[in-house]
């Protein structure tokens, strides 16, 4: 008599959105899965982002019963190196997964605007392409911060442009005067440049800066002239309503 084949269950794998940081603004969904998961991942770069993360999750959690592991990503755009942490990261993910254990990785905001998910996500599906994924969405932080700035984004037929204050230089002008609305993350890496642009554009008064949304120390800026000379928060956007 032929021996009886088993089957290895395949874990899952869950990207999941924590929203801007406000444990409240986490889904019900996302919260039944982050506490549901044996093994979670949080992404850990030069911000402590995992340490922020971790804070956002902590009364949901179990770290005698859950496996909790920090994936460092350096905080660079040199190409090589991100392949290489992400790679790194895959590799423990996909191993995760093929011991037949759910996997989540947790990313503030949602994980498919501007995440790390999405770079991990593609390198998971390169070396175990049996994966199943599902992708929780959460909460972006240019909803929250429209919203505790009390700013709609866009209404009728009016346009919206999400961008990064990294290498936008030389097509912001040309955005702005395109765009009814303009959405800059990670202001603080272009802030001086934005405001010359707002300034020789007449925009000065239709910007406004969100920093730390939803987190302590949250600030709106209705005022952005003067935060000339300033070092925003790492967590910081610029929303432009002409």
């Amino acid at each position: 008599m032929a021996a009886k084949r088993v089957t290895r269950r395949v874990g899952t794998f869950y990207g999941i959105g924590l929203g801007p940081g406000d444990p409240e603004l986490i889904t019900v969904k996302a919260r039944r899965i982050i506490q549901q998961c044996p093994v979670l991942f949080l992404p850990q770069g030069g911000e402590k982002e995992d340490g922020l993360a971790l804070s956002v999750i902590k009364d949901m959690v179990s770290k005698e019963n859950q496996e909790i592991i920090s994936l460092p990503f350096p905080m660079t755009l040199d190409p090589v190196i991100l392949d290489k942490a992400w790679g790194k990261a895959a590799e423990l993910i996909a191993f995760k997964l093929k011991e037949g254990r759910d996997v989540a990785f947790l990313s503030l905001g949602d994980p498919l605007l501007y995440s790390t998910f999405i770079y991990v996500y593609h390198a998971v599906k390169n070396i175990y392409s049996q994966a199943i994924t599902e992708i929780i969405p959460g909460i972006s932080s240019i909803s929250a911060a429209s919203a505790r700035a009390l700013i709609p984004l866009a209404s009728g037929s009016q346009r919206v442009a999400i961008i990064t204050g990294v290498n936008n230089h030389e097509n912001l002008e040309n955005i702005i005067d395109e765009f009814d609305t303009v959405i800059i993350l990670k202001i603080s890496r272009s802030l001086e440049y934005t405001l010359d642009i707002l300034n020789k554009t007449g925009l000065t008064e239709k910007a406004i800066v969100v920093t730390r949304c939803s987190l302590p120390g949250e600030k709106i800026y209705n005022d952005v002239h003067l935060l000339r000379g300033k070092k925003l928060d790492y967590f910081s956007l610029m929303i432009v309503r002409k």
